[in-house]
């Protein structure tokens, strides 16, 4: 791996300034811890169309309360609070169809879903509350589709069990992730990669995901513009051993092709030499995180993009498919785990199942469906590769950006052959019960 000169960037909108030292690593300097960063400013919160006006159905006191309620994901204070308004003051009641940001038409789960307030999702979408999931806001976005683009996959999967959301693989418009969202799609809505494959780009390029915010951005920045975060490049590779036919390139050479018949495994004959990368990183601690870093390096050296991405696989590939022996320092390349191994070809059943049907369910709810006790569902979800906590003080390069309104997207009434009615936002069909 070349060296990089020493510098310090400048101080970024989110806060953060990166340094790059003569080792070719990336270390954040005066980066806020996640519970820091949890605190937002009242002005994006109720993302008012002009600073200083007050745009909400709630009493601005109550608001701000609910708000540090939400800001510190505490399900247990947000639950008492509801019940305590419902019983004792009919006026403050707070219900799905309160709108918290009036002119955007979104509720108290809106508002949680792009706060990252896991548990505070949860307990809306679930009894007593059972607020509907797929509630759409004034561009007729619902919480599945904010957590959807922000890549926030706790949030995501917690809508996902409870979502009546159905996709028809068969519609001319199977929309494409714009800002960000890859990993989430092809976790949740694998059916979607039949349409759309996942290209190389997505691993190496610059994407969007949501961040927790700061109380030193007067902006209120939601989302960093970035590499891939560890977590999800190891979720996505993680993925593609499962269903390979989803990716439009070719895991052990990098290069993009339309070629379905590709496969996982057997490595193929010119496997890559990797006794060099095996024994620098044999005593790394920071996986995933060094999956992020060494994306962010090769895209400052500007290295060519299939180099990029061999680099980054073969990072992967140390971690978690190789076994060193320290006496010897000899190395091996091995296959995934049994464990891994039976969990891919699982998923790989269910996500052909979805060819069988036209509106299909999400991944989560399939995985549901199987009945299995709560520690295989949450590893036949693949909780343990993406449920990282802390990963935002990781981040060392890019830039904050408010969470986008994004583009209103055009819903129509339907009736389906069987009868059934709903809305019909692009191939995305959300029943009416």
């Amino acid at each position: 791996m070349p060296t990089i000169a020493g510098h310090i960037t400048k101080v970024n909108h989110s806060g953060f300034c990166v340094y790059i030292p003569f080792s070719g690593e990336i270390q954040p300097m005066g980066r806020k811890t996640r519970d820091e960063l949890r605190v937002r400013t009242a002005q994006y919160l109720q993302m008012l169309p002009e600073p200083g006006d007050y745009d909400s159905r709630v009493d601005e006191e109550l608001f701000k309360r609910i708000l540090q309620i939400v800001h510190r994901d505490a399900p247990g204070e947000l639950h008492n609070l509801l019940a305590k308004l419902a019983a004792t003051n009919a006026s403050k009641l707070i219900t799905e169809n309160t709108f918290f940001v009036a002119f955007a038409k979104r509720n108290l789960l809106h508002v949680a879903t792009y706060n990252q307030a896991r548990n505070c999702v949860r307990l809306l979408v679930n009894p007593p509350h059972c607020w509907d999931p797929d509630k759409l806001d004034g561009r007729n976005h619902n919480p599945m589709y904010l957590a959807e683009m922000r890549d926030d996959i706790g949030v995501l999967v917690e809508i996902a069990r409870q979502s009546k959301e159905r996709r028809d693989m068969c519609s001319p418009s199977v929309d494409k992730p714009i800002y960000g969202g890859f990993p989430s799609t092809a976790l949740v809505w694998p059916q979607d990669l039949w349409v759309h494959p996942l290209k190389r780009d997505a691993m190496i390029g610059v994407r969007h995901v949501g961040i927790s915010g700061s109380e030193h951005d007067p902006a209120g920045h939601y989302m960093f513009r970035t590499q891939m975060i560890g977590p999800l490049v190891a979720l996505v590779f993680e993925l593609y051993i499962a269903n390979p036919s989803l990716f439009a390139f070719d895991f052990w050479t990098g290069e993009e092709s339309d070629n379905k018949q590709r496969l996982f495994w057997p490595v193929p004959s010119n496997e890559p030499d990797l006794r060099e990368e095996v024994l620098e990183h044999s005593s790394c601690e920071d996986y995933p995180h060094c999956l992020y870093r060494i994306s962010v390096i090769t895209r400052q050296l500007h290295l060519p993009d299939e180099e990029r991405f061999v680099i980054l696989r073969n990072r992967w590939v140390t971690h978690t498919l190789t076994s060193f022996e320290t006496s010897s320092r000899s190395w091996s390349l091995s296959p995934p785990s049994l464990m891994r191994y039976c969990r891919s070809v699982i998923r790989r059943l269910l996500v052909n199942r979805c060819k069988e049907r036209n509106l299909q369910s999400n991944y989560v709810q399939l995985v549901r469906s199987l009945r299995q006790p709560q520690a295989i569902e949450q590893f036949l979800i693949y909780q343990d590769i993406w449920d990282v906590p802390d990963w935002e003080q990781h981040l060392t390069d890019g830039e904050g950006a408010n969470m986008p309104y994004g583009i209103r997207l055009l819903a129509r009434r339907i009736v389906l052959d069987t009868g059934e009615t709903g809305t019909l936002i692009g191939h995305r069909f959300i029943p009416d019960r």
